[in-house]
């Protein structure tokens, strides 16, 4: 093979994701700037911005029988810098396989409560569920963390790729993101 061209990418990506124990759903977009710096290793510096919701399901059945939803909407948001190795595992011509690593920093905001008790209208009497809520940890923070992958990557035409990914992140507050996404690459040509 060729000695590397110091190939230079700016790539888009859209991404389904779920947070946590899975129970939160969303998506994320992401922008990188990209390198290549060897023939096997590329260098990348990325902005992602995530949004998950879900709820806690609360229902109940009023005097008349009626069933109502009285569930605890919940929103996860964040938005994380990240610089990542990505080493080429295989490539062809027009095709490449790749796994990266990528510390992260990450600010997050959420409304999740740490504990939630429902008293329903049987016991307490009164026609509609009564919340309970406690927070005992802050709504919004900033942590550190680390990101793996694996892409596929197909070239479409010299300047653009096309790609899928694949990716799993933690951080110190161990809040899990799992992602698949698609992605297109715009080489930058000199």
């Amino acid at each position: 093979m060729s000695k590397p061209d110091n190939k230079t990418n700016i790539v888009v990506g859209i991404n389904y994701s779920s947070h946590g124990t899975g129970d939160l759903h969303g998506f994320s977009i992401n922008l990188e700037y990209r390198k290549q710096v060897k023939k096997r290793i590329t260098l990348s510096f990325g902005l992602t911005s995530t949004i998950h919701d879900g709820k806690i399901l609360i229902a109940y059945f009023d005097s008349t029988g009626d069933r109502r939803d009285a569930s605890l909407r919940i929103n996860t948001s964040g938005v994380q810098l990240t610089s990542a190795v990505e080493f080429t595992i295989l490539k062809t011509k027009k095709n490449q396989f790749a796994v990266g690593i990528a510390p992260l920093v990450r600010y997050q905001t959420t409304s999740r409560p740490n504990d939630l008790f429902v008293y329903f209208p049987a016991a307490t009497g009164f026609p509609l569920p009564v919340l309970a809520i406690n927070n005992t940890t802050p709504q919004r923070t900033l942590t550190a963390g680390g990101l793996i992958s694996l892409s596929y990557n197909r070239q479409l035409s010299e300047q653009l790729t096309f790609g899928v990914r694949v990716s799993t992140q933690n951080d110190t507050r161990l809040d899990v993101i799992n992602q698949i996404g698609l992605s297109l690459m715009y080489r930058l040509i000199k």
